[in-house]
């Protein structure tokens, strides 16, 4: 799915194209390299991220397990987590952030506090 979104630049209009696989593969890759860094360099024991076909599970051994993946379908990024249970999210073109189709909660800071909460350590920084 492509939008379109049409701004005025210096009288000129100007259109920004919007790709559904390419964004959430990367705030996918993005959400997997920071927490996969973090977690390593924090010490996080019982820590384990992976990032395949499309779905980035973030382990945190017995306290909990955090499941994202894109649903191309319906163009929607869906979290399962241990802290707040299962959401989906839709990319919001105007903020150029995901946010949770009910709540409109932004999805990253959302996910570091709840990590930060599972995991007992603090340092997280998801937002780009």
């Amino acid at each position: 799915m492509q939008l379109f979104a049409t701004t005025a630049d210096g009288g000129h209009q100007s259109r920004l194209k919007y790709n559904f696989n390419d964004s959430v593969d990367r705030i996918l890759r993005h959400i997997h390299d920071t927490v996969e860094v973090w977690s390593e360099d924090a010490g996080v024991r019982g820590s384990d991220t992976t990032f395949e076909m499309g779905v980035v599970t973030l382990s945190f051994g017995s306290r909990g397990t955090f499941v994202l993946n894109k649903q191309t379908p319906v163009q929607e990024l869906w979290l399962s987590s241990p802290v707040s249970g299962p959401s989906h999210y839709t990319f919001c073109d105007r903020t150029r952030t995901w946010r949770d189709k009910r709540s409109r909660v932004e999805l990253l800071p959302l996910l570091e506090q709840e990590i930060h909460k599972i995991s007992s350590s603090t340092g997280l920084k998801l937002r780009e």
